[in-house]
């Protein structure tokens, strides 16, 4: 083990034990590469100029420190520690980004204007009722929760089941409702 690792090993340790400087020096030590990473993620989910960098920075060393704290093993090395934390960083981004996705889609439902006739109404709902006649209660459940913004994990435990099975089963009722809409399942990407 060479001198760096040594180094790191014995910050990484400090921040276990709630040194704020060790902390403080790990965020000084890797404030440039994180961030260039979390505008890279930002620019790549189009959020850019609605969600600050520096947010998005705090919430990727909460996490590190969260899992120092609770006596996750470490990478002792720079390359894999940098790797680490923009592994955080992604998933912090992305997290930003669907919620913000959430709420835009609920703010922009929400302004629109009601333009349509007891009629079309009735005509709507048939259609809706067609289409959900092959989907169950709790395959209804799954994509009212995703569809609200949940990440995966929060699904999960909400309908129990593992997040990835969940996954699959959501993107199998999508791709059947795309059919029974003639459009097929082009685009069923799981995210």
């Amino acid at each position: 083990m060479n001198e760096t690792q040594q180094e790191l090993e014995a910050l990484l340790a400090r921040c276990a034990a709630g040194d704020t400087a060790a902390a403080s020096s790990v965020v000084t030590r890797y404030r440039s590469q994180i961030l260039g990473l979390i505008r890279y993620y930002l620019r790549r989910c189009s959020v850019g100029a609605d969600v600050d960098d520096d947010d998005v920075l705090q919430l990727v060393y909460l996490g590190f420190l969260k899992n120092v704290a609770s006596g996750k093993r470490m990478p002792t090395d720079d390359a894999h520690l940098i790797a680490y934390l923009g592994a955080i960083a992604r998933s912090r981004t992305f997290d930003l980004a669907r919620k913000h996705d959430a709420t835009e889609r609920h703010e922009s439902a929400a302004a629109k204007p009601e333009v349509t006739t007891q009629v079309d109404d009735v005509e709507l709902n048939d259609e809706v009722d067609d289409l959900l006649k092959g989907i169950d209660e709790r395959e209804r459940e799954l994509l009212m929760l995703r569809s609200s913004g949940l990440e995966w994990s929060e699904v999960a435990a909400k309908c129990g089941g593992s997040a990835d099975y969940l996954r699959r089963k959501y993107w199998k009722v999508v791709g059947r409702i795309q059919e029974s809409l003639g459009g097929g399942s082009d685009d069923t990407s799981n995210d």
